[in-house]
């Protein structure tokens, strides 16, 4: 972890308050990720809306419907 930083050019070590901010910050941010992993998983599968679009008109509602069940199988949304 970077235990320093510039102060007017001068490099300067940070305080504990500091580090320890940067910790929790850290973490927050992780556990964010972790939260929305789900998502992240989703967004990178579904297919774009024109393709989804295609999709619907030339196989049928149901036809997509199965294709996106797949993927939000893959990566369940979390129960809260």
């Amino acid at each position: 972890m970077i235990m320093n930083k510039y102060v007017n050019g001068v490099l300067v070590a940070l305080t504990n308050e500091e580090i320890e901010q940067i910790t929790i910050h850290q973490t927050e941010l992780l556990e964010e990720q972790k939260a929305n992993a789900w998502l992240d998983g989703r967004l990178a599968e579904y297919p774009s809306i024109t393709d989804q679009l295609d999709n619907i008109y030339h196989s049928g509602i149901d036809s997509w419907k199965a294709d996106i069940a797949v993927i939000k199988t893959k990566h369940p949304k979390p129960i809260d």
